[in-house]
């Protein structure tokens, strides 16, 4: 028993006196170990190809352009032109065949004439006859309007507007009886002047053509060819050699609602020619005369004609 307990002392004391077992070292702490993270890669945006733009087709379409009017005279007739142009290859065919009319309006915007311009070549459209403002056109601004009929589009405007130069005339109005009007133009030269407003007459030059006009009280009867060609002899001067016209025909007619009678004449001499005549019967009787014949040449001067054809009488 002694022996056991001695025995464990020994154990006992050598266990305290041996070296303590030194602890196990650490187990080391694993680091993490960060994965890099996949950057990534920009994908590369595709360069775009250039395309060409495809050119649009021209439109088909019609160029309208409209005279320049301002500063016409009525003393001079003038045409009227407006040109249609092209603006593709597409329009040549349209451009020479569209219908045109134009239409001009006076400054009151009453319509003083319509009228067709058919096509005259080089894209222009032009009047058959000329445009004649009356001698005593009203003053202020006209209308010149277009339309046109074409199977394309027509760009430009269509509406124009001129005014004409006014007209200088000779102040006859205490010259002529009060109920006559004739419109003559100052550049008309005076060449006979004789009588008063009861019986008298005037006689101017233009160019190379003669107009004259006649006045005096007649018969309180209807209109006789006697009675009108007694005036007409009775207007006419020999020339220096004592040679008259000689009245070659006359037929009956009327000047408005006014009766008369149309003489021709043939007058002698370098000078001479063949003259119009008319003599004309007025509401009270009076007798009126007019005579436009050339001078040396063929035929009368057209605004001679158109003089004469502004007269008027009640």
């Amino acid at each position: 028993m002694r022996y056991r307990i001695v025995l464990f002392l020994s154990l006992l004391l050598l266990t305290g006196c041996a070296a303590p077992t030194p602890p196990p070292p650490p187990t080391p702490t694993p680091t993490a170990t960060l994965t890099p993270t996949a950057t990534s890669t920009p994908t590369p945006t595709p360069t775009p190809t250039a395309t060409s733009t495809p050119t649009p087709t021209p439109v088909p379409a019609l160029a309208l352009t409209l005279p320049e009017l301002d500063g016409v005279s009525p003393l001079e007739p003038f045409p009227l032109t407006v040109a249609l142009e092209p603006l593709t290859e597409a329009s040549v065919a349209a451009a020479a065949s569209a219908m045109i009319t134009a239409t001009l309006r006076d400054p009151h915007g009453m319509v003083f004439a319509m009228l067709p311009l058919p096509y005259a070549g080089e894209y222009r459209y032009t009047s058959a006859a000329p445009v004649i403002l009356p001698l005593d056109a009203l003053s202020g601004t006209w209308q010149v309007a277009i339309t046109v009929t074409a199977p394309i589009e027509v760009r430009g405007a269509r509406v124009g507007s001129f005014e004409p130069e006014p007209v200088l005339l000779h102040d006859l109005e205490a010259v002529l009886p009060a109920a006559a009007r004739l419109l003559v133009p100052a550049i008309f030269e005076e060449r006979v002047a004789q009588g008063d407003a009861w019986a008298g007459g005037r006689v101017w030059t233009y160019g190379h053509s003669e107009l004259g006009v006649w006045w005096a009280p007649g018969p309180t009867e209807p209109l006789h060819y006697d009675t009108a060609w007694v005036l007409v002899e009775a207007t006419c001067e020999p020339n220096r050699y004592g040679e008259l016209p000689e009245i070659v025909d006359f037929e009956e007619a009327s000047w408005g609602e006014h009766p008369a009678f149309r003489f021709r004449e043939t007058w002698p001499g370098r000078s001479g020619g063949e003259a119009v005549v008319w003599v004309i019967q007025g509401q009270d009787y009076r007798l009126y005369l007019l005579r436009s014949r050339p001078l040396g040449v063929r035929a009368v001067d057209p605004l001679v004609t158109r003089v004469v054809e502004s007269f008027s009488v009640e």
